[in-house]
């Protein structure tokens, strides 16, 4: 079992903040507390970015963050879970950029922009 691990994600989506946070929940297949995702062995803050700009190119200023972290977690799977919240939210239309150590070991080397 590894320490907990932690993933900083960068969300530009045409959507409310209660709807990312639900459709976060669906994907990890958790229940909100807040506006944090509990889901098994993980959990998810889905935040409005307090350094959002309007039409920001710069992934610092897209509108949300969904802080991802890891309670136990192997770095194997933790990397799935993080992966799929990210091609989940990417199908749908939203840019995402992943903060962390191993960016390069997620989906599109920790970059899902369009």
């Amino acid at each position: 079992m590894d320490a907990d691990l932690y993933t900083k994600l960068f969300v530009n989506m045409n959507t409310t903040h209660d709807v990312l946070l639900q459709r976060v929940a669906t994907i990890l297949n958790g229940r909100i507390d807040l506006w944090t995702v509990e889901a098994d062995s993980l959990a998810a803050d889905v935040r409005p970015n307090e350094e959002a700009e309007c039409n920001a190119t710069d992934f610092i200023h897209y509108p949300y963050t969904v802080e991802v972290i890891s309670q136990g977690l192997e770095l194997e799977e933790y990397l799935g879970r993080v992966g799929a919240v990210m091609n989940a939210l990417h199908t749908e239309g939203a840019a995402v950029v992943a903060a962390c150590d191993w960016e390069d070991l997620l989906p599109g080397r920790g970059s899902l922009v369009s």
